[in-house]
């Protein structure tokens, strides 16, 4: 064998045995970046490799620890729509990526989170017109995806811009989001990172190690113990190996391969799957570990989470959507950066997948530009203040109260107890400086009110602003009446 035919096998050994310089699939050509925050760059290259990141007049270097993994984080980036490139190199190879920088939020939740804009009510006439250059997006394949262990990547993860055939498949929520909050951001560049799946519990999207150290999560990890069998197939479908049902499976194979992804905040839209009673009583625990569980994985303690409190709807017996409704309602007073978007006055009485997600997207852009960069805006509907006993009424004062009114006339979805604890319903007068008065002819000694505290039923109480009062029961939590 000749010198040269040597060479040329020791070469391809070597490049064999080194290999290839890696990025998880959210770093692509045509990507935002998140503006005025460290980012990091992430992935794997071989063990002692030394990595270079280049970017906007940065560069950055890291080696390869005995696991292969590397990062760098870049110092806080100015907003830029003029696309720049981004390059990572190492002594194997390189990639280089032509990168925006801006506003990237997260979807994620259930299914009427990922219900696409095309089947939304005016859906196909705002996706016709969605040619939005600003507007990017990162998407996965649909329905796959869960892990029982951590995934390296999301599956099919890829960038694409917002064209009128991208617009129709894409979030109707995330794009009513986006269409109302950019023109309030001055040209900036807005990215959506789409991690939902249809049909799940809060439980699954939470990592293992919190999930067993939440007590609400136990009635769930104990139905799965009991059913589950760890490596065998499920022949029902339900829980079977990797299935998106069992413990943390979303979590790892959905957002842990996204983290830590600088970001600017979540959309979260769920809580249909933990309406089921077993669930429900226990949802705000769980959810504020979801809350949590996100916060250390995305390396950012104050990571904003938008929270879409459940609409109307008609669901069956075995579900409680008041409590679900209240528990979200509960991890927005008491987690700091956690805020809700009151949604009862839309959903559908037959639909779990109502179209009306317009009002949806658009409470939430008012939430983010309130509450995230800090507008001075109205961005929140009549919120229970105080109870008062006024003889044989009840006064109910609202914080955001401002201009109170009942659309379309007499008041809906208000109802009166007495010492029985049986709810009827009730009449309501807004009075001058803001309280309303609720009465019932059936309850001459009133002692708690509630509104909206249903599955279905009509509720309408809105403020000057046009945003809907939120669901309340006083029942449990005022005393001395």
């Amino acid at each position: 064998m000749n010198r040269f035919v040597v060479a040329v096998l020791l070469c391809s050994l070597a490049l064999a045995v080194r290999a290839e310089l890696w990025l998880p699939s959210v770093f692509g050509n045509g990507m935002v970046l998140q503006a005025d925050r460290p980012v990091p760059v992430w992935g794997e290259a071989d063990a002692g490799a030394e990595v270079t990141v280049e970017f906007a007049g940065q560069k950055k270097t890291a080696v390869a620890d005995s696991s292969k993994q590397w990062k760098v984080v870049l110092d806080p980036l100015s907003v830029s729509s003029e696309p720049r490139k981004l390059k990572v190199s190492s002594q194997v190879s390189s990639f280089e990526f032509q990168v925006s920088i801006g506003e990237v939020w997260v979807l994620a939740g259930q299914s009427n989170m990922g219900w696409p804009l095309a089947n939304c009510d005016g859906g196909k006439e705002a996706a016709a017109a969605a040619n939005y250059p600003w507007l990017r997006i990162f998407s996965q394949w649909p329905n796959q995806g869960a892990c029982d262990e951590p995934a390296r990547d999301v599956k099919g993860g890829q960038w694409n811009a917002c064209t009128p055939e991208q617009a129709a498949r894409l979030s109707g929520v995330g794009f009513f989001f986006a269409r109302a909050l950019h023109p309030h951001l001055d040209g900036v560049p807005i990215a959506l990172i789409n991690t939902q799946m249809g049909g799940t519990y809060a439980e699954c999207w939470i990592d293992l190690p919190t999930l067993e150290k939440t007590p609400s999560a136990l009635p769930y990890l104990e139905k799965a113990a009991k059913e589950i069998k760890p490596g065998e197939f499920d022949p029902k479908g339900y829980w079977g190996e990797n299935n998106f049902r069992r413990p943390a499976a979303l979590y790892n194979g959905k957002v842990a391969p996204l983290q830590p992804f600088a970001v600017r905040g979540v959309l979260w839209y769920q809580g249909e799957g933990n309406s089921q009673k077993w669930l429900a009583a226990g949802h705000a625990e769980t959810l504020t570990a979801l809350v949590e569980s996100w916060r250390r994985g995305f390396d950012q303690p104050k990571l904003p989470f938008l929270i879409v409190q459940l609409p109307r709807h008609n669901a069956g017996a075995g579900n409680d959507w008041p409590a679900v409704r209240a528990a979200q309602a509960q991890v927005a007073r008491d987690v700091p950066g956690v805020e809700l978007a009151v949604t009862i006055d839309c959903g559908s009485n037959t639909q779990i997948h109502p179209p009306d997600k317009e009002p949806v997207g658009e409470r939430l852009a008012l939430l983010a530009r309130a509450k995230v960069y800090g507008q001075d805006i109205a961005c929140s509907g009549p919120v229970f203040q105080s109870l008062e006993k006024a003889g044989d009424a009840l006064l109910v004062r609202f914080e955001y109260s401002n201009g109170l009114f009942f659309k379309g006339g007499a008041a809906q979805g208000v109802e009166v107890c007495g010492a029985d604890r049986k709810f009827v319903p009730a009449q309501a007068e807004i009075l001058p400086g803001g309280a309303v008065k609720v009465s019932s002819p059936e309850v001459g000694d009133p002692v708690a009110v509630r509104y909206g505290w249903f599955n279905w039923g009509e509720a309408n109480l809105f403020n000057g602003a046009g945003l809907p009062a939120a669901p309340f029961s006083t029942e449990g939590v005022v005393r001395g009446i």
